[in-house]
């Protein structure tokens, strides 16, 4: 199962109500969604999207602001995504180990888009993430016209062998 994040979703609304914020539903969703006794067994990709924007609505909206439990700064976006993957990690109540394999991408770059399906593919089409390694990444680099920068501490994954 592939459950996707937008970075910038923390400065929007949801569109059904126009009052609760999107980043806070989308927490509770994952929430509910990951716990669900039918989808034990499952693995779940959690994608976080929109990495390029993520300075940008920074300078507009402070992160604190919606997340007063983050204690970093509003400029460092490293930090606020490693906050949200810890966070959404976090609300797997279960005992299965390496269920969830978070992912950072930028749809725009269409060669990363490529080499994220080359790993999300295999992963949702088996029973379980069992027979992958996770590593993690020495850094990220997000290349877009209108953002350059890194963005650490996220995780690869391989396919074991036998």
């Amino acid at each position: 199962m592939i459950f996707t994040v937008s970075l910038s979703e923390y400065t929007q609304l949801c569109y059904e109500d126009d009052c609760t914020n999107r980043a806070l539903e989308s927490v509770k969703l994952f929430s509910e969604i990951v716990n669900i006794p039918e989808l034990q067994g499952v693995s779940f990709v959690l994608l976080f999207g929109k990495a390029d924007v993520l300075p940008y609505v920074t300078k507009r909206v402070s992160f604190k602001s919606v997340f007063p439990s983050y204690t970093g700064s509003d400029e460092n976006c490293s930090a606020i995504v490693t906050f949200l993957k810890d966070l959404y990690l976090s609300k797997y109540k279960g005992s299965e180990t390496n269920k969830i394999l978070p992912m950072i991408i930028n749809s725009l770059d269409t060669k990363q888009v490529e080499e994220a399906m080359k790993i999300i593919v295999p992963i949702t089409l088996a029973k379980s993430t069992k027979g992958y390694i996770f590593k993690m990444w020495d850094k990220f680099d997000v290349q877009t016209p209108f953002f350059r920068g890194k963005i650490t501490m996220f995780y690869d994954v391989e396919i074991k062998a036998h």
